[in-house]
């Protein structure tokens, strides 16, 4: 008789045969899809109804798991051993875009992968709700799918039979990524024109289609979408016959454009108590009331997040959301010399510079604002401990250096087209941000304490950002040189998730029920100022600035104001456009009264469209700069050159140049 050996027991292997192993990919594949979708922001019920009334939606993001599953079916022999890796990697691919949407409003794209590192130095100062029963629910269905794996048994197909398989199912994958996913056609009319889903609210659509399915359809990241009938050489035509000869102004002055981080106005809302003096804006309402001085608001790409499109908008001219209904970093598009207000200022004999205290390879900037044309770019290199308040180089220090800076360059052989960008107010906006908690800030209403937290913390930034535009302009109006100062917020604070502060304090910010709502939420303020210097030379009114403008105006509007015209001809067709059309934004148009535009003119559509050519023409072609000989330039620029200008030939560019100019 045999007794078992104790404490060991033989494992009775459950046996699958080639029916049983498609069962259970063919299950996982549906439990994991659903599974990827529960994990999404909002209720599954809902994706799921979206998903009836629009099927195509269906095997669109069933299909990239499938795809998943069986290559690691491929790689291991095993319908549970690929379910256990498979599962596990399309669930965290989700619930990153879970924690992401959380705290940023903004989904997890493909490109996103290339900035772990910026992710990595950024996580510690974000209060993230990082979903722990989530990500145990991931980890446990994961452990099952391994134990069944241990516990199991199939004949392996041979590994060329495995190989053959994987490399048809990533052909039929590959050819999907051509021609299916990409597609504007189907991203536009399933989930967005069924759904009813604004193609500007990204988070929502992916929501609503699908993670999957959206996902692998912004893999291009950034993609330059052409419109219907664009031809460039139609807009190459409208380029030769709109250029004009530039004739240079008498008085050239200084330029320095400021982006503060989150900066905004909320402090104006009648929920704040705030008196004159001690509201957090009060030294920008003094400034803005100047006779030297032009104030209103600029209606950006993005809402709590997105630095770089604003960026991009102004220093361009060309606006995000028209070259993309993606609400991710216009930057992505910036790989070669891009058409960019500081060329036209070195063409104008300015010398060029960039300054942020936050770090090079964040946003790729290093790159990107030489390929915008700033030929000194300054980091954070050169800043200390000191120079921090909390966690963030403080607006105080950032003054200091800028002042630096400019008592360096002003007064020299050359004007000075500066652009810099601060970084104090950025979120998270926590307690723990400044090591002390603010002073709450006034109100006319009770919120939670949950709601005050980051409220206080970004009020305390505001003060701080008010105090460095202030600081700034006292140094500028003891300069002899003429300066102009441009002033402006990137984007309101996501202050809490799905605007939950605002709702708290009874702001209509995230509301889309009206225009103006929908504005609300993408508006920050922007003051365009001249040191005492330049004031006399400064005519403000020839601008004819409404209330509101799109920020990709901002850039052209300074380009007025300082006597560029007949420098570029895209600029110069911006500012016509803007006299008609101020604000274009978000399926939003208000005409020059500032009134909303509930049916656009055959007129105005005709300037869209145009506008649209012309952004796409600027955004996909190269830019020369300057007509002087090959053998003064850098490597770079001479590489520049030879890939082409979005003006057409050096010809062309000729063409609109004065005798004098020219020669």
């Amino acid at each position: 008789m045999k007794y078992p050996v104790l404490g060991r027991e033989r494992r009775r292997p459950i046996a699958l045969s080639a029916v049983g192993t498609v069962l259970v990919l063919a299950f996982a594949c549906v439990l994991f899809t659903l599974t990827v979708l529960a994990i999404q922001p909002g209720l599954l019920p809902d994706t799921l109804a979206a998903f009836w009334e629009d099927k195509l939606l269906i095997p669109l993001n069933i299909f990239p798991v499938c795809v998943v599953l069986i290559v690691c079916y491929c790689l291991t022999g095993n319908a549970f051993s690929a379910a256990g890796i498979g599962g596990l990697v399309v669930n965290l691919l989700s619930y990153i875009n879970l924690v992401k949407t959380d705290c940023r409003n903004d989904p997890f794209v493909p490109a996103d992968c290339a900035l772990l590192r910026e992710a990595a130095n950024a996580v510690g100062d974000y209060q993230l709700d990082l979903h722990w029963g989530t990500l145990a629910a991931i980890l446990l269905l994961s452990a099952v799918c391994f134990a069944l794996a241990y516990w199991s048994r199939a004949r392996k197909p041979r590994w060329y039979v495995r190989s053959i398989m994987a490399l048809v199912v990533l052909a039929v994958f590959g050819a999907s990524m051509v021609k299916v996913y990409p597609s504007g056609d189907i991203y536009d009319r399933r989930g967005v024109g069924t759904v009813k889903v604004s193609k500007s609210n990204v988070p929502e659509v992916f929501r609503l289609c699908g993670f999957p399915y959206c996902f692998l359809h912004n893999y291009n990241l950034y993609p330059v979408e052409k419109p219907d009938g664009y031809q460039k050489t139609q807009v190459e035509t409208l380029i030769d016959k709109d250029s004009q000869h530039y004739v240079q102004p008498k008085v050239q002055p200084n330029i320095l454009f400021l982006m503060c981080e989150s900066y905004s106005d909320l402090s104006d809302a009648d929920v704040f108590a705030y008196t004159e003096k001690d509201d957090p804006m009060h030294g920008f309402h003094e400034l803005a009331d100047s006779p030297r001085a032009r104030s209103g608001h600029i209606a950006v790409s993005n809402f709590g997040a997105g630095t770089a499109n604003t960026e991009f908008d102004v220093l361009t001219g060309i606006q995000t959301n028209m070259i993309s209904t993606t609400n991710v970093s216009a930057f992505r598009v910036v790989h070669k010399a891009v058409n960019a207000l500081p060329w036209d200022y070195q063409q104008a004999g300015y010398s060029t510079l960039f300054m942020h205290p936050g770090y090079s390879w964040f946003y790729n900037r290093d790159s990107v604002y030489q390929f915008l044309g700033m030929e000194e770019r300054i980091f954070n290199e050169n800043y200390t401990q000191a120079d921090q308040k909390g966690t963030m180089i403080s607006d105080d220090a950032f003054a200091d250096h800028l002042i630096s800076e400019l008592d360096a360059r002003l007064g020299g052989d050359t004007p000075l087209f500066a652009y810099g960008v601060s970084i104090q107010n950025h979120q998270a906006y926590t307690y723990g941000k400044y090591g002390f908690v603010p002073e709450q800030p006034p109100l006319n209403t009770t919120i939670s304490d949950e709601a005050m937290e980051p409220l206080s913390v970004y009020m305390e930034g505001v003060r701080d950002s008010t105090a460095m535009l202030t600081k700034l302009c006292n140094y500028l109006d003891t300069c002899t040189e003429p300066v102009l100062l441009v002033f402006y917020g990137d984007h309101l604070p996501a202050l809490g998730q799905d605007y939950g502060v605002y709702q708290e304090l009874g702001l209509p910010i995230g509301m889309t029920d009206t225009s103006a709502h929908v504005l609300e939420t993408y508006e920050t303020p922007y003051l365009i100022w001249a040191n005492e210097a330049y004031a006399p030379d400064c005519d403000f009114d020839a601008l004819e600035l409404p209330e509101t403008i799109s920020s990709s105006y901002l850039g052209a509007a300074v380009y007025e104001l300082t006597g560029m015209c007949g420098m570029d001809p895209y600029f110069d067709m911006l500012n016509a456009v803007r006299r008609s059309l101020p604000v274009i934004n978000h399926d939003v148009y208000l005409d020059a009264s500032g009134q909303a535009i509930t049916r656009l003119t055959s007129e105005q559509e005709a300037q869209i469209r145009c506008l649209q050519w012309w952004n796409i023409t600027a955004s996909r072609m190269r830019r020369c700069w300057s007509i002087v000989p090959a053998e003064t330039k850098t490597p770079f620029e001479n590489a520049v050159l030879k890939g082409g200008c979005v003006l057409g030939s050096l010809r062309a560019l000729r063409r609109r140049l004065t005798d004098d100019q020219r020669g």
